[in-house]
């Protein structure tokens, strides 16, 4: 496995959690955190909010992901109240492998309350200055980590788009990598560097996800 500081984070929603103060089914939302890897993976969520006041709780902050697993974290809004309406905050996915080798990720999703119906004013984002805390856990929930295989994702139109990808990215990782001297693979050939098999080795886990979901 090669040295590497940058795991990308793969969650779903991938961008933002709205959580609606009239739809009492809203207040508790589901973030699904993706281990299209083939080693297991360690995740911590933290969260950086507005002011000081607590308004989200969660059912499991940390925990391990088995390789081409998935797992689901509740997280649970504590003060649906006029005042929190329209306050962006920020939940932080981070994730390190938990294999021979050291690589961190960390994702930021927006976090937010709105009275019915997304808005198009602008609202407070959390600058860089914001500081991530421990998410409270939410006692409510369910107190262990449920994974899912990502065999069992829901289907999906792309699915001979995504084999095919598969099998452009599997005959390149094949492939002898600059360098390297191979009878069975002619030298005039371009040949893959040890960084751009490792972004197709993630790019192949990501399709790997989303053809199971097809």
């Amino acid at each position: 496995m090669p040295d590497v500081d940058n795991l990308p984070v793969v969650t779903n929603p991938h961008e933002q959690i709205t959580f609606y103060a009239d739809d009492p089914s809203t207040h508790k939302q589901i973030l699904t955190i993706y281990n299209p890897y083939e080693f297991q993976v360690k995740f911590k969520v933290l969260v950086a909010t507005v002011g000081n006041v607590r308004r989200y709780a969660i059912n499991i902050p940390s925990g391990f992901i088995k390789p081409h697993h998935s797992t689901d974290i509740v997280l649970k809004h504590l003060n649906v109240t006029s005042h929190n309406v329209g306050v962006l905050d920020k939940v932080r996915v981070s994730m390190s492998s938990n294999g021979n080798f050291r690589a961190v990720g960390r994702k930021d999703i927006l976090v937010t309350l709105l009275d019915s119906a997304p808005r198009g004013r602008s609202t407070e984002h959390a600058g860089d200055s914001d500081v991530f805390e421990q998410l409270e856990v939410d006692s409510a929930s369910l107190p262990h980590l449920r994974q899912h295989p990502l065999l069992h994702e829901r289907q999906n139109n792309n699915k001979f788009i995504y084999i095919a990808v598969l099998v452009l990215g599997s005959v390149i990782l094949a492939m002898p990598k600059e360098g390297d001297f191979s009878e069975y693979f002619p030298n005039f050939f371009p040949r893959p560097t040890s960084e751009m098999k490792y972004m197709i080795t993630f790019l192949l886990g990501v399709i790997s996800c989303l053809l199971l979901q097809s």
